[in-house]
């Protein structure tokens, strides 16, 4: 009789979409996406008054957009290296932990930089940090899910991560405007510290039978997944296209930080619809 009850309360266990660890998982995704999309609507903003030491001559859209395309492409640069190395020697968590600990000290950095060059230095360790953190995170929600709620599992997770690109901004708007832009940096990095705390108290360190599952058991096919990567980059495109007018907007419309985040959390709002 009780090995019946055992069995059956193991069978419900396993019917649950949802585990803890995968939902610590989601709301440390949703803490990160917070505190990355803090600084998204206020740098254009904080780059203005900085002094630049060899680019004096650029204009500020100009800065902005390098400042942009260097945080992305260091974050798609570290990615590979970083998921090869965490499944070979099989310390996803771990490796998760030292990232959100490079995002938080690259936070700080950027509150106490004195130039433009620092600036972009500070964001590309922001960067490299954040993009550390994707594969991670993705392979830590397959093991923590069944095959057959794996797609929830992923719709969930990837609802928190927009979730957390809508109320960053607006979060680091409105404490801007209140307290200053400072003030707002400091917020991110207070979210970076409460992701560190939720994964290291509350993630289960993963190993290799945890995803063992996640073998299609076909060919891979590159094609699928070159359209995809294609349609994302697009997808990207006409996201940030926008950020490096913020100072434009600003100097011709007189736009509030918390205005400005506004616009760009409209814009994540669209994307969350559809998910």
């Amino acid at each position: 009789m009780q090995s019946k009850l055992f069995r059956k309360k193991n069978k419900q266990e396993s019917l649950k979409p949802f585990t803890l660890p995968l939902w610590v998982v989601s709301l440390g995704r949703l803490l990160q996406s917070t505190g990355t999309s803090l600084f998204i609507p206020l740098l254009p903003i904080y780059l203005v008054n900085l002094p630049s030491l060899w680019v004096q001559n650029l204009s500020a859209s100009v800065k902005v957009g390098i400042l942009a395309s260097l945080f992305g492409l260091s974050m798609t640069v570290i990615q590979s290296p970083v998921a090869r190395l965490a499944d070979r020697w099989n310390c996803r968590k771990a490796f998760l932990l030292l990232a959100l600990l490079g995002f938080v000290l690259s936070s700080v950095y950027v509150i106490y930089v004195s130039s433009f060059e620092e600036l972009v230095l500070a964001r590309i360790l922001q960067g490299l940090s954040i993009g550390a953190t994707l594969p991670l995170l993705m392979a830590l929600v397959a093991a923590f899910s069944k095959r057959q709620h794996r797609g929830k599992a992923m719709g969930l997770f990837g609802t928190f991560h927009l979730l957390g690109f809508i109320v960053g901004p607006l979060l680091g708007g409105v404490v801007a405007d209140l307290w200053g832009m400072k003030k707002a940096f400091w917020m991110g990095v207070l979210l970076g510290v409460s992701c560190i705390l939720m994964v290291f108290w509350f993630v289960p360190e993963t190993n290799r039978a945890d995803t063992a599952s996640l073998q299609p058991g076909k060919a891979f096919c590159w094609r699928e997944h070159y359209l995809l990567a294609l349609a994302l980059f697009a997808l990207m495109i006409g996201i940030t296209v926008i950020i490096p007018l913020f100072p434009l907007y600003q100097k011709l419309y007189g736009a509030s930080s918390s205005q400005l985040s506004w616009v760009f959390s409209a814009i994540v709002v669209s994307l969350l619809l559809t998910q």
